[in-house]
């Protein structure tokens, strides 16, 4: 009998360590659990509230509302675009929709700007009627990002990541091209009065050197706040390309946290590279979403779009115990 048990036992812890995800509890990140979905496209954003999280897709028409189970319970057509192909808007006239939050209890979503006319919409999505409260280009607006930011005339916005606290929001442009990777922050008055009125905000910036991967630099993807407020949450990923246009090979993604009170609030930010099994996790997040906050570690929810088609939801802790 013992012999014949101990193979077996031997299998089992086997399979066991090929097939679960990384359960190190002394790492800063730990990957809980990983899903691919194929029935939502491209996931760019994600809420999570009340027991569900809502989700977005870059090329997808739709929000969606999911249950804790990873199905979907209703989707709800945000842009009128229909020319999709297997759920899909080709990339030519996609609303490129890459940024979601919380909103005084609405969903807050925003195309990321990067081309003209097709990707400057805002949604505002109500959540207790289930509806579009409002649309609005917010072209005027990422102009004047460009220029508080220094960009030069030829380069263009790339808004992929969206949080907000009891003040201000926090609009964050991806600069793994240009090598700037940039959060713009408004008030939340300035920016009711915007939505109402076109008139331009007045806009802080933030400016923060993100790691890299074999020399190719990461850039904001997604964030959130703490429920303490008292911390910036986000991720940047990692691709093989030379513009913000064309997808490159997917090489790896951070979980990153900046301090937003305090004396080193704005001042730094700590980046964690996301494995599984001691190997670089070669997946692109672009969104993340706090489950539950217990002093200094975070249950985490993301979303990756690895440009295929399909997405992946992960369950990750964040430790920050020292």
């Amino acid at each position: 009998m013992k012999k014949t048990a101990f193979p077996l036992l031997l299998s089992l812890f086997i399979l066991f360590t090929i097939f679960s995800c990384d359960k190190n509890p002394t790492k800063n990140l730990v990957l809980k659990s990983e899903t691919i979905i194929q029935h939502i496209p491209s996931a760019s954003g994600v809420v999570y509230t009340n027991h569900k999280y809502w989700l977005i897709g870059d090329d997808a028409s739709f929000l969606f509302e999911m249950d804790t189970l990873n199905h979907l319970i209703k989707k709800y057509r945000i842009s009128s675009i229909k020319r999709e192909k297997n759920g899909r808007i080709q990339k030519s006239i996609k609303p490129d929709f890459e940024a979601l939050d919380l909103f005084d209890d609405q969903l807050l979503i925003l195309g990321s700007g990067s081309k003209l006319l097709s990707r400057d919409t805002a949604v505002l999505f109500n959540l207790k009627a289930k509806k579009i409260a409002g649309k609005k280009s917010l072209r005027s607006l990422y102009q004047q990002f460009l220029f508080v930011a220094g960009f030069d005339s030829s380069s263009s916005i790339n808004i992929e990541a969206l949080a907000s606290d009891q003040q201000h929001l926090y609009m964050m442009h991806r600069g793994n091209i240009c090598g700037k990777n940039v959060v713009f922050q408004i008030t939340k008055n300035d920016w009711n009065n915007y939505w109402h009125t076109d008139k331009i905000p007045e806009v802080r910036t933030h400016f923060f050197e993100l790691p890299e991967i074999k020399d190719y630099l990461s850039g904001f993807s997604g964030a959130c706040i703490s429920p303490d407020q008292q911390s910036l949450l986000f991720t940047a990923s990692v691709e093989n390309t030379s513009d913000v246009y064309h997808d490159g090979e997917v090489l790896g993604s951070f979980i990153g946290i900046i301090p937003l009170q305090g004396e080193e609030a704005w001042q730094k930010q700590e980046s964690y590279l996301l494995k599984k099994n001691d190997s670089i996790l070669k997946t692109k997040l672009e969104s993340i979403s706090i489950i539950k906050q217990q002093g200094n570690i975070y249950q985490l929810l993301c979303v990756s779009d690895n440009d295929n088609g399909e997405s992946g939801i992960y369950h990750i802790d964040l430790n920050l115990k020292k």
